[in-house]
């Protein structure tokens, strides 16, 4: 047993552990033993490779796998290591969806599932909101691609930004700083 290091974003469950990011390892997501939320072992670690070396900033949990995202790129977790294993290999259960874009708020990336659909994840990037089902063979669908984005949105700001899903009204809702505001997010949008 090791108490929790200082953690940068904390999530879960999943695979009964808790999932988090330490300060001082902004590449490794850390979790804990399974059913164990308390302790968090040094050794329990899924280092991410990146081509240029982002930090990790939040995830999502999904129905069978855990969606990683970073600055640059946004990673998939199937199962997570344990000591029954033969090999505890952190690396081996993980993939890159896509590294042209992440998400680049903590609170920027949430599950919602659409009517008729299975369990997808929505994204801010810094070139709009995307979203995935997760799967490395297939590409982030765009979102907003019909939006003057940049004449909308301060992206310099987006690090603020907030996108939840409305499960009552059916829809995600978007809160950031407009391109004109100052000191607040004011901006709203719905996607229904």
């Amino acid at each position: 047993d090791e108490a929790p290091p200082a953690l940068s974003t904390i999530f879960g469950p999943y695979q009964d552990s808790l999932l988090g990011v330490a300060v001082s390892e902004p590449r490794v997501l850390r979790f804990t033993p399974a059913g164990y939320p308390d302790s968090w072992p040094s050794g329990y670690g899924i280092p991410l490779e990146t081509h240029r070396r982002d930090e990790i900033l939040t995830g999502v949990v999904l129905p069978g796998r855990i969606g990683v995202f970073c600055n640059d790129s946004v990673h998939v977790i199937y199962r997570l290591p344990r000591d029954s294993d033969s090999i505890f290999a952190g690396g081996e259960s993980a993939d890159v969806v896509t590294d042209a874009r992440g998400s680049v708020s903590r609170r920027g990336a949430t599950a919602f599932t659409p009517p008729g659909a299975g369990a997808l994840v929505a994204f801010v990037s810094r070139d709009g909101i995307w979203a995935s089902n997760l799967v490395p063979s297939s590409s982030p669908t765009p979102l907003t691609d019909g939006v003057d984005w940049a004449g909308r949105v301060s992206v310099s700001s987006l690090s603020s930004c907030r996108l939840f899903d409305d499960t009552i009204n059916r829809r995600l809702v978007f809160i950031h700083r407009r391109a004109a505001d100052t000191t607040h997010n004011t901006g709203v949008w719905y996607l229904d």
